[in-house]
C-alpha cells in the first residue's frame, strides 16, 4: 500500500472497527488480473488500481469501476487534469486520485553561465537549446540525456515524442481514438524538432539505450550535464542541488510548453460484495485531511487535491509545486488508447536515431503504422 494510504487506514480501522488488507499484484501482472477479474467476475477484490497510461480506462473503466460521485459527493477540490485522467470514455469519473503531477526540466545554472547563457533563464524553445549544443560540447558539457531507446520498456521514444508534440496544443486522438489527429502539419513538426535536435547532438546519443529515465537523472546528478527529465528520480544533494533550476518545459515555439502527466488512483470494483466498506475508506483515505499528512509527510507526496496544494505550509514542503503548476497550463495529456502505440513510435524514432528515416518518413510511417492499429482495433 502507498505508505500515505497507512495514515488514514489506521485512522478508519479505529473509527470503524474494520480492517483494510492491501494485496500488490505487480505492474506486469495487473491488466491480465484486472482482465480476469471482469471475465470471471471475481468477487474477491474490491478496490482496484487504475490509471491514465496505457489504455486503462478504455479497457478496463466502464467494465470494472463503479462511478466515484453518486457516493463520494463532491469531488470539485480534486485537480482537474487528475479528475480527467481517471474518466472513462463514457465521461464517468471512475477512480479517486492518489497523486498527480506532470514531468518537468531541469538545468544546471553554472553550465548554461559558463556558456555565456542566462543561468537563472535559459530559451524557453527546442531550437533555442539546440542551437547551444556546439557551446556546450566546446566546454565538455553533455547537453541533455535522454533515452530515446530505454532498455527498460518500448514506452519512451512515444513518451518524449509526445511531450514536445503537446507543446502545440493540438489533440493526438479523436475522444473515441478511433480517429489520428497527428497526421497534420503539427505531427510533422513535432519530428522535425526531434529530427534537430539528433542532428545537433542535444540529445547525447551514448545515452539513448540506458536503462530509463531514472538512471538519465542520475548521470546529469554527476555534474556534468546542462539539462535533463525531472520526474520520479533521486533527490539532489549539495553542490548539484544548489546549481539546479527546475520549470516547466521548452517548447516548439515561444510561449508554449508541453508535457505528459497522467495519474494514478483507485475505484471500486463492480463485483465487490464489500462496496459499504470500500466508500468508507474511500472516504477516510481521500479526505483533505488525509492528503494535507500525506504531503506533509516524509515522502512529500504531490497529493491531487487543490485545496491542499494552494496551503502556504505544503508549498513550502514541496518546492516542485510551483514548476508543476507552470507546466500544467500548457497539454500535459498521455493520449492512452485501447490499441498499443508504443511498437510504432519505438520503430520510427529507433530509424531516426540510426540515420534511415527524416523527419517527414518518420512521420508517414507513424501515421500509417496508427492508422493500421486503429483499423484492426475497430475491425476486431
Amino acid at each position: 500500500m502507498i505508505p500515505y494510504l497507512d495514515l488514514g487506514t489506521a485512522k478508519w480501522n479505529k473509527e470503524t472497527g474494520g480492517t483494510a488488507i492491501s494485496d500488490n499484484v505487480t505492474f506486469a501482472e495487473k491488466q491480465i488480473k484486472q482482465a480476469g477479474i471482469i471475465a470471471t467476475q471475481d468477487s474477491s477484490w474490491d478496490m482496484m488500481y487504475s490509471t491514465e497510461a496505457y489504455g486503462y480506462m478504455f479497457k478496463f473503466g466502464a467494465r470494472l469501476l463503479e462511478p466515484v460521485e453518486p457516493w463520494f459527493g463532491d469531488i470539485s477540490d480534486f485537480s482537474a487534469p487528475a479528475v480527467k485522467a481517471l474518466t472513462s470514455p463514457d465521461g464517468v469519473f471512475r477512480a479517486l486520485p492518489l497523486y498527480a503531477f506532470p514531468s518537468v526540466w531541469a538545468w544546471n545554472k553554472k553550465h548554461f553561465e559558463a556558456i555565456g547563457e542566462d543561468p537563472e533563464n535559459p530559451p524557453d524553445t527546442y531550437d533555442a537549446l539546440f542551437d547551444l549544443t556546439p557551446k556546450f560540447v566546446e566546454k565538455g558539457i553533455i547537453p541533455c540525456v535522454q533515452p530515446w531507446l530505454a532498455t527498460q520498456s518500448n514506452l519512451f521514444a512515444l513518451l518524449y515524442w509526445t511531450k514536445i508534440y503537446n507543446s502545440l496544443g493540438h489533440p493526438m486522438y479523436s475522444d473515441d481514438r478511433t480517429q489520428l489527429l497527428f497526421d497534420g502539419d503539427e505531427g510533422l513538426e513535432a519530428f522535425r524538432t526531434v529530427e534537430k535536435g539528433l542532428k545537433t547532438g542535444f540529445w547525447d546519443p551514448k545515452f539513448m539505450n540506458i536503462t530509463n529515465e531514472h538512471d538519465a537523472f542520475v548521470i546529469y546528478s554527476e555534474g556534468n550535464v546542462a539539462c535533463v527529465q525531472h520526474s520520479e528520480s533521486p533527490v539532489l544533494e549539495g553542490e548539484i542541488a544548489k546549481n539546479t533550476g527546475v520549470r516547466q518545459f521548452p517548447g516548439i515555439k515561444p510561449g508554449q510548453t508541453g508535457s505528459t502527466g497522467g495519474a494514478d488512483g483507485l475505484g471500486i470494483s463492480k463485483f465487490s460484495t464489500k462496496k459499504d466498506a470500500c466508500m468508507s475508506w474511500a472516504r477516510a483515505n481521500f479526505s483533505a485531511e488525509i492528503a494535507r499528512a500525506a504531503a506533509l509527510s516524509d515522502t512529500h507526496y504531490p497529493v491531487a487535491r487543490d485545496s491542499v496544494l494552494a496551503d502556504p505550509e505544503v508549498i513550502a514542503a514541496i518546492p516542485l509545486l510551483v514548476p508543476f503548476a507552470a507546466q500544467n497550463k500548457g497539454q500535459t495529456a498521455l493520449w492512452p488508447t485501447p490499441y498499443s502505440t508504443e511498437p510504432v513510435f519505438n520503430e520510427v524514432l529507433a530509424k531516426m536515431i540510426s540515420g534511415d528515416f527524416t523527419a517527414a518518413q518518420a512521420h508517414a510511417a507513424a501515421v500509417k503504422g496508427v492508422q493500421d492499429l486503429i483499423i484492426k482495433y475497430l475491425s476486431a
